[in-house]
């Protein structure tokens, strides 16, 4: 996305009078330097994007690719997302909730603002991910070993993807990255800083009194979600 946005077809504020309400956005063939970028990288597979679109600076929707997304879209301005809040708040790449699309297909929402030279957001390149793709990626990361399994989970504690055998139920739930006592781990090393992009934890994880223990390397991401491996 931001290689996307630094291209010279985005560093000007979208053209408002071009956008057309009853297709949510412009036309189909309008803004041939944004569409066709849009259409570049949605058609790079590998990256698991499903939708892409250009957001003005006010959260209306100026572009979506594919163009019958666009057509078809329930809610035009995006003000009131919490990751448009957030986006506009940090001028910084955000990512929304995980939430299940009309196909049934776990997704993400990703917003990064585009800013000018005088540090204004002018408009946001957003994109839709497809988290069933997820899979692939930790695979190409981590190789676990025998009875081993590596994972996402989401802020909510959703398991996004997995690599290696199954996920037991009773591990995924004490690998919630929540700071309350209900939480059964007994922190081993801890080490990280505000600006770097992940904290590395190494936990000792017990689920019964049968003394059944797993050790957990996560990885808990600024965004709340966790790597890890059990």
């Amino acid at each position: 996305l931001r290689f996307l946005a630094a291209l010279p077809g985005f560093s000007s504020p979208p053209t408002t009078v071009q956008i057309d309400p009853a297709l949510n956005g412009i036309a189909e063939y309008a803004d041939p330097a944004r569409r066709e970028a849009l259409n570049w990288l949605l058609h790079e597979s590998e990256h698991g994007f499903r939708v892409l679109y250009v957001l003005l600076a006010n959260g209306g929707h100026y572009i979506s690719q594919p163009f019958a997304v666009q057509k078809n879209i329930s809610l035009y301005n995006l003000s009131e997302r919490p990751y448009f809040k957030e986006a506009s708040q940090t001028k910084k790449l955000t990512l929304s909730d995980t939430f299940v699309g009309a196909d049934g297909i776990p997704a993400v929402a990703m917003l990064l603002p585009i800013i000018d030279a005088a540090g204004t957001v002018h408009s946001y390149l957003g994109a839709v991910f497809d988290l069933t793709k997820l899979s692939g990626f930790i695979e190409e990361s981590i190789q676990p070993v025998e009875q081993e399994v590596g994972f996402l989970l989401d802020r909510s504690g959703r398991l996004i993807a997995q690599q290696g055998a199954a996920l037991d139920p009773k591990w995924q739930s004490l690998a919630l990255p929540v700071q309350d006592s209900s939480t059964r781990w007994q922190e081993l090393s801890h080490k990280g800083a505000e600006d770097r992009r992940y904290q590395i934890s190494v936990q000792s994880l017990s689920a019964d009194a049968q003394q059944d223990e797993r050790i957990a390397v996560l990885a808990e991401l600024k965004s709340g979600w966790v790597f890890g491996t059990v």
